[in-house]
């Protein structure tokens, strides 16, 4: 079968790099990795207490590194935000000075229009109180009532 002349041309392909043991790096039912053991240097094959071992250190290793990638993917996310945090502050500043601006501008107006309305007004409060006090004659009953509302 096609798996067979697979498997037997990896297994070739590792003989001639003289590789005994091909442990794969499994983490969240995901291969990561892959770690390969040459022929040991005394000639003597990997007995099965060998293979435990490496089987163990296999799955922790896979933690480990699962891990290093975990915390490097937190960095990158902490820097992303970061600097999402500082565009945001940046822009926030830049509306603030704004509106000040516009605060400033505001109470100028205020100041301003309240100048130039007092001096009219109170050229209209000084003659309705001679009006009603009689400096430009007499006047009709049904006049004063109104006048005197004005005034207050």
């Amino acid at each position: 079968s096609k798996d067979t002349l697979a498997i037997g041309t990896q297994k070739s392909i590792l003989e001639s790099y003289n590789i005994s043991v091909v442990s794969t790096l499994v983490t969240n039912n995901q291969r990561i990795g892959y770690i390969l053991f040459y022929d040991r240097s005394s000639g003597v094959g990997y007995r099965s207490k060998d293979i435990k071992l490496i089987e163990i250190v296999t799955d922790e290793l896979a933690i480990a590194i699962h891990n290093s990638l975990s915390y490097s993917l937190v960095q990158q996310f902490n820097a992303i935000l970061q600097k999402r945090v500082e565009e945001a502050t940046q822009q926030l500043k830049s509306v603030n000075e704004q509106l000040k601006e516009a605060d400033a501008v505001k109470d100028d107006f205020i100041t301003m229009t309240s100048h130039q309305l007092t001096t009219p007004l109170t050229a209209i409060d000084g003659y309705l109180s001679n009006a009603t006090k009689g400096y430009y004659g007499r006047i009709q009953d049904e006049l004063k009532a109104p006048l005197q509302s004005a005034l207050s």
